[in-house]
């Protein structure tokens, strides 16, 4: 049997329609068994879709077990995107001590994706690439900003 995201429905739906396909879909972000997939471009709004899940599966988990935490593992597959979604969400993988497992056979995690892979506590590459060059930034990121301000934040 064939089993389809909602993200893949909607855009056969986009290519049968003959519509333009949105600016931007952004990383699907799931969860299943102990660990939270992400997978595509990274772009603005993963974050938040990331900690609101993160949050759910916290306060779930800690509504049954007061005195312990859940294992969380992180499985990015993304070729980059965006560095400052990356970074948040490495931060937040970092705070709360999850595992970061990245690349089975043939997958990939490179640019920002890396920036997540090394947040994690426990890391495991393995059988796939990883990859990274100097970040990008977006450059209104730094339009209103000196040139110190503008150094220190890159």
């Amino acid at each position: 049997m064939l089993k389809l995201s909602v993200r893949a429905i909607a855009s056969i739906i986009v290519f049968l329609s003959g519509l333009p396909p949105p600016p931007s879909w952004g990383a699907e972000i799931s969860y299943e068994k102990s660990t939270i997939y992400i997978d595509g471009e990274l772009e603005s709004g993963d974050f938040s879709k990331f900690e609101n899940l993160v949050d759910s599966l916290f306060t779930k988990f800690n509504k049954t077990n007061q005195d312990s935490r859940p294992i969380l593992i992180i499985r990015p597959t993304s070729l980059g995107g965006s560095v400052q979604e990356a970074m948040d969400i490495g931060r937040l993988v970092r705070k709360n001590a999850l595992w970061v497992f990245a690349n089975g056979p043939g997958q990939k995690c490179a640019s920002a994706c890396v920036l997540i892979l090394a947040a994690g506590v426990s890391k495991l590459p393995k059988g796939g690439m990883v990859g990274i060059h100097r970040p990008t930034f977006p450059s209104q990121l730094f339009t209103t900003l000196n040139q110190q301000q503008a150094m220190k934040l890159y």
